[in-house]
């Protein structure tokens, strides 16, 4: 199911507006719970939500994709 909302810091900062689609176990091309989330295209607000991501502990990223570490912002 397609998800339409805004992605927050843990802070409860506004960082983007986004889509996000829950793929469950099963149903997913890895076979595990899966999500895919779509912000805008820049740059800047791509690197803000990786580090959101990263930042958590409990998130696994796909490190063939992802770097797994934290993206340098270029402000």
């Amino acid at each position: 199911m397609l998800r339409h909302g805004w992605f927050y810091r843990a802070d409860g900062a506004k960082l983007d507006e986004v889509m996000a689609v829950f793929m469950p176990a099963g149903k997913s091309y890895t076979g595990f719970d899966q999500i895919e989330v779509y912000c805008h295209g820049g740059s800047e607000a791509v690197k803000l939500l990786l580090n959101v991501f990263i930042d958590r502990k409990s998130t696994r990223l796909n490190s063939s994709h992802i770097p797994l570490s934290r993206m340098p912002s270029s402000a």
